[in-house]
């Protein structure tokens, strides 16, 4: 008997909370629940992408993200970055940006979610940047306040709308 999505969920899950438990002890952590949902994102992502990654690459796209937020979620816990929203928001957007462009390159080889994941890293790059040089003036606040929601827009038709296979 192999093991099936159902163990490796129910596995996992228990796993991460002994982790949970044992690493609250021992580090200093911004929040348990935080460090379990980072635990168990990463753990879990990287138990299906093992099981089902080489069968159902459709699905790889999704625990490739799961995998990126797990990991930076735990930089959050572990303060490798203060917790704020504008640190998680660009998280989520490097997450997106870097699974797209392993899916793209590695495992589709498409330019469509290539372009994807470099609209996201962008998107990433333009929230952090400034805040990481210290150039906060006018342009910034402007690239903050307009591009940036519209490259989220472009970014997201980018994945919905259904594009004709030339690849």
């Amino acid at each position: 008997m192999g093991l099936t999505e159902s163990k490796a969920f129910s596995g996992i899950l228990v796993i991460s909370l002994g982790l949970t438990l044992l690493l609250k002890e021992f580090a200093t952590i911004h929040d348990s629940f935080g460090l379990f949902v980072a635990l168990f994102f990463t753990l879990l992502s990287i138990a299906f992408l093992a099981l089902r990654g080489h069968t159902h690459k459709n699905e790889t796209i999704s625990y490739l993200v799961i995998l990126f937020f797990g990991l930076a979620l735990l930089a959050l816990e572990f303060y490798l970055l203060p917790f704020t929203t504008f640190n998680v928001i660009f998280l989520i957007a490097l997450s997106i940006g870097l699974a797209y462009l392993i899916y793209g390159s590695i495992i589709r080889n498409s330019m469509r979610s290539i372009w994807t994941g470099i609209i996201f890293v962008a998107i990433a790059l333009l929230m952090f940047l400034p805040k990481a040089l210290a150039i906060e003036d006018i342009f910034w606040l402007n690239v903050r306040r307009y591009i940036i929601p519209i490259l989220l827009i472009v970014g997201g038709l980018f994945i919905l709308i259904p594009w004709r296979k030339h690849e």
